[in-house]
């Protein structure tokens, strides 16, 4: 046989035994060379094992800092139980905070360590622009008469003897406006939300003698009144903005200090409603309710931010160089210094 080639292989049968044993012989082959080849069991597909969660970070959220102190510069007149009241703390812990041996002797442009405040936190609801609180650029088209004998209210139907002289309700209403500097929507705004003059036609009772709640037969009059409610809503301004006031002292002598994010309009505003009102009937005049100065504003004079020209005092603003008022060699006296309004 040639190498490579597969081997024949020669059967031959003589007889029947011979060829039965030869047939079986051959089936047997022919069984062996049909033999299917076993079957391939597919691979078992292991189980995964599962894999373990992600590891979330740890997130080590840094301590909430303590407030720093606030120093305050004691200004002419006032006294440690002053201060206290005036910053929401005590006597005493100005005393510790400062090591004063003679706490009875302050001088003026003293710097006093002030402990962090510990008071409630009034609402942060922004009410007003600064440019809608003081009489200013904001009001240069605003006509109170005008604009009050649109409306239904007592108010421009009102008449006051000033001064030997008749003067009409929105009359007033300016005159105050100029006088303290407080821009006339505002003191609109507040008497329609206190008693209504604006558009009820018929006060009654407290709401028609004491319109802006100041109570006192010496203190009726709507002049008094505003002149009153103008002098209360700009010390809240300057106590915010220029003296560091940061407390506010409700009406049953409780106190809270002010959110840090309000402006100077909105601090004035809720110094003065807060005369009148407990820590939850302040919450809700000073935000953003039907029942809320806001919304007689709005119903009044719509949205007061729209108006809005802040900063009232711009930052690249220069003084114009002052002259007293004499000629010169002409001799005068100096008699009085600076002093707050």
């Amino acid at each position: 046989m040639a190498r490579g080639r597969p081997s024949m292989i020669h059967l031959h049968a003589r007889g029947p035994a011979s060829r039965l044993a030869v047939l079986v012989i051959v089936l047997g082959v022919m069984a062996a060379c049909s033999r299917s080849q076993p079957a391939i069991s597919p691979a078992v597909e292991a189980t995964p094992k599962p894999s373990a969660s992600p590891t979330m970070p740890i997130l080590l959220l840094p301590p909430t800092p303590t407030p720093a102190p606030y120093v305050h510069i004691v200004q002419a007149g006032e006294t440690l139980a002053y201060i206290a009241s005036s910053l929401g703390s005590t006597v005493e812990e100005i005393i510790h905070a400062n090591d004063l041996d003679d706490p009875d002797s302050i001088q003026v442009g003293q710097r006093l360590v002030i402990p962090s405040l510990t008071l409630r936190t009034g609402p942060d609801k922004l009410l007003l622009p600064d440019s809608e609180f003081v009489y200013g650029p904001a009001y240069l088209d605003f006509d109170v008469e005008a604009f009050c004998a649109e409306r239904p209210g007592y108010l421009k139907s009102y008449q006051e003897e000033v001064g030997g002289q008749m003067l009409s309700g929105p009359t007033i209403v300016e005159r105050i406006a100029r006088r303290y500097s407080v821009g006339p929507r505002l003191l609109l705004a507040m008497l329609e939300f206190k008693s209504g003059w604006v558009d009820d036609p018929a006060p009654e009772n407290t709401a028609l003698e004491a319109p802006l709640g100041r109570t006192g037969e010496w203190r009726s009059g709507l002049l008094h009144q505003l002149a009153w409610a103008a002098n209360e809503l700009n010390r809240g301004y300057y106590d915010w903005k220029g003296r560091g006031r940061q407390v506010i002292r409700l009406a049953d002598w409780s106190r809270a200090q002010y959110d840090p994010g309000l402006n100077a309009a909105t601090a004035g505003v809720q110094a003065f409603l807060a005369r009148d009102a407990t820590w939850d009937e302040w919450q809700i005049l000073c935000g953003d309710g039907p029942d809320s100065f806001l919304a007689t504003y709005r119903r009044l004079f719509g949205d007061p931010f729209a108006r809005s020209l802040d900063p009232v005092v711009p930052s690249d603003l220069e003084a114009p160089e002052l002259r007293l008022p004499w000629e010169s060699g002409q001799t005068w006296y100096f008699t009085a210094g600076p002093h707050g309004g």
